[in-house]
């Protein structure tokens, strides 16, 4: 299992209801902007190399969002799409995925499955809400029925 997981909610896209299927939504322009912000601040706290995995849901917005994560900590491994990321996906296999993943990582989705997967696996955080373009570091191992601390939150 990973040591240390970094959970990104995609950043802003464009509104619900532009187009005909909401899974088609891509990131606004400021949505790009602000979320290339809080990537170079999480490559300048993990330097140099914080994840050696990068998972995504499918969707554009998601998948424009782990992009701009990649060049932002100079990646240079693929980004990984996965359908359990997706806006439907449940926490078990996610929390799966996670059991089986060696190398540290970053999920980037959709809420409400990351803050149902963060209260999972740190258990209840009362004052800590994913927003749009956040991202959540992580620490695993910890003993007891929640695996995981919270060691800080970038936000837009």
């Amino acid at each position: 299992m990973a040591q240390h997981v970094f959970l990104v909610r995609h950043a802003e896209a464009i509104p619900r209801g532009v187009l005909e299927l909401d899974d088609h939504r891509w990131l606004t322009q400021r949505g790009r902007r602000r979320f290339r912000r809080v990537a170079r601040r999480l490559r300048r706290r993990e330097e140099p190399d914080p994840v050696a995995a990068i998972l995504t849901s499918p969707l554009p917005r998601a998948v424009m969002t782990a992009e701009l994560l990649a060049r932002a900590l100079r990646f240079r491994g693929p980004v990984e799409v996965r359908k359990e990321l997706g806006p439907d996906g449940s926490v078990r296999p996610v929390l799966a995925l996670l059991r089986e993943e060696p190398r540290d990582v970053a999920l980037v989705g959709h809420e409400p499955l990351l803050g149902l997967l963060l209260y999972e696996l740190c258990g209840p955080l009362p004052s800590v809400r994913l927003r749009k373009g956040a991202i959540a570091a992580l620490r695993l191992g910890q003993k007891g029925p929640h695996p995981a601390v919270l060691r800080y939150l970038l936000e837009p």
